[in-house]
């Protein structure tokens, strides 16, 4: 019996004439049998919709199997579809959401919608030709608002074809399926995805599926941006879809391709002002193009700068070779800007006594004592305890050597001080929640105001910022209204 008539028999007859209708009047408690149908049903019609949006492309196979012909309906008179930046977005549910034992699959049905390929574009074509070539993907990500890199593209392609070579072209199904595997991974390799379920998991502590603010702040500091937890608010409500105030790993991944292109943009620009009209940086710049970018000088640099000229892909991978020594650096840093850390090294200086380098307990508690940290009970010895084990151990990770005994050195010390203001920051946030609920703001709505309070505090523009909190309200009620 084809799955269409199963799906409908299943559902009930007459619900399942069009994805559109069945998918909102299915409700959200499927089978895990039903949600496979469903998720064919929606690739099939959204493989249509390349096809009808790209007419001249030539549809030489079917999905997956090149020995079957492919049924492709008539071109359709329907009204282009409106595409915005964002909306060929992927969407990859956690693995608790459907099981392969029949049980029900309990999440929100219109998901799976997401994890095909929305509002696709038009495809730029060479003239005369119905392929794809490897440079229209390259023109075709770029206009989705990626930066298209050489490396990824070639990974995926090899996946989706065996033996891809340069001059291979797609025809209609395999450019889906390297659209489809471009959504999963929104732009990053094979290898960094796997990095980054890891470090999901390992910094989800209590298994909810999503990540909060001060989570957020700790997983980017250990990956080497340096962000205190009000610009991890304002990082989350760019890609938190569902206004939760948390981040699932889907979005937790969008995160990091924002930030990502943040990078390249940069990496970009310094390319530009170095590379020669040929489109190629000589090698002999490659130093001042890194110093440029904040990186450290490799150990290879005589090598690199032997070479005739880098590409723009080539300077994105000998930073990506090297970043893993700039993530050290900010990993002893424990986050901190440099002003910050002068701060700090000050006022570590100061309790130095006897300048040896190293604080004793005594000279330790003075530094808490200046902060308003050190501790008063037991159960507050007791924590600190465990934080300087912890400092301790962040130490050693960020390639640091610590001193034997009860004795302190600097950057046990500021790991120190990151941890404790962790401990404040969670205090303020678990206030600031329980305040939201009793003036009856949304997450959204708080984040707003934070944005304007941040953006005129530093500014210390008064009658702006009221101005601002009118906009704010007047925004709110129309949205509300």
């Amino acid at each position: 019996m084809p799955f269409v008539e199963r799906l409908e028999r299943s559902r009930g007859a007459g619900r399942t004439q069009g994805f559109h209708t069945s998918a909102h009047e299915i409700g959200t408690r499927i089978s895990f049998e039903e949600l496979l149908m469903i998720a064919r049903m929606v690739r099939e019609s959204q493989f249509q919709r390349l096809v009808d949006d790209n007419p001249e492309l030539a549809v030489v196979s079917s999905l997956k199997d090149k020995s079957k012909p492919l049924v492709v309906r008539k071109k359709t008179t329907s009204p282009p579809r409106m595409v915005t930046k964002n909306s060929i977005r992927g969407y990859r549910s956690r693995p608790t959401s459907a099981n392969v034992d029949g049980t029900e699959y309990t999440g929100n049905i219109d998901q799976i919608e997401k994890t095909m390929v929305d509002g696709l574009v038009k495809v730029p074509l060479d003239p005369g030709k119905n392929t794809v070539t490897f440079e229209n993907l390259r023109h075709y990500l770029a206009s989705r608002g990626y930066t298209p890199l050489k490396q990824v593209m070639v990974e995926m392609l090899e996946e989706v074809v065996s033996g891809w070579r340069q001059d291979y072209e797609l025809d209609a199904a395999e450019l889906f399926d390297f659209i489809i595997l471009q959504n999963q991974r929104d732009g990053f390799c094979k290898a960094d995805i796997v990095r980054f379920e890891d470090f999901f998991t390992q910094f989800d502590k209590d298994t909810s599926g999503e990540i909060s603010v001060l989570e957020l702040s700790k997983m980017l500091r250990w990956l080497g941006y340096g962000l205190n937890s009000s610009e991890s608010h304002t990082l989350i409500l760019a890609v938190d879809e569902d206004n939760s105030g948390q981040l699932d790993e889907r979005e937790f991944l969008r995160l990091l391709r924002l930030m990502r292109e943040k990078d390249l943009q940069k990496v970009r620009g310094v390319f530009n002002s170095k590379a020669t009209m040929q489109g190629k940086m000589p090698g002999k710049k490659i130093g001042d193009a890194l110093a440029a970018l904040d990186q450290g000088r490799p150990a290879n640099m005589e090598l690199l700068e032997a070479f005739d000229s880098f590409s723009f892909d080539d300077l994105v991978g000998v930073i990506d070779s090297i970043r893993e020594e700039f993530v050290q650096k900010e990993r002893k840093k424990a986050g901190f800007t440099e002003d910050e850390l002068e701060y700090y090294e000050e006022v570590y200086a100061s309790c130095d006594r006897d300048e040896n380098g190293v604080m004793s307990a005594l000279e330790l508690l003075e530094v808490l004592e200046t902060f308003g940290w050190a501790p008063r009970t037991y159960e507050q010895q007791s924590a600190l305890a465990e934080h300087l084990e912890e400092a301790k151990r962040k130490t050693q990770e960020a390639g640091v050597e610590c001193p034997e005994g009860q004795f302190v050195n600097f950057w046990q010390y500021l790991q120190l001080v990151r941890l404790l203001q962790d401990e404040s920051d969670r205090k303020q946030e678990e206030d600031l929640q329980s305040l939201r609920a009793e003036l009856q703001f949304t997450e959204a709505e708080v984040d707003q105001f934070r944005q304007v309070f941040r953006t005129y505090a530093r500014k210390r523009v008064p009658r702006m910022l009221s101005l601002s909190l009118r906009l704010v309200f007047c925004s709110m009620m129309r949205s509300s209204a």
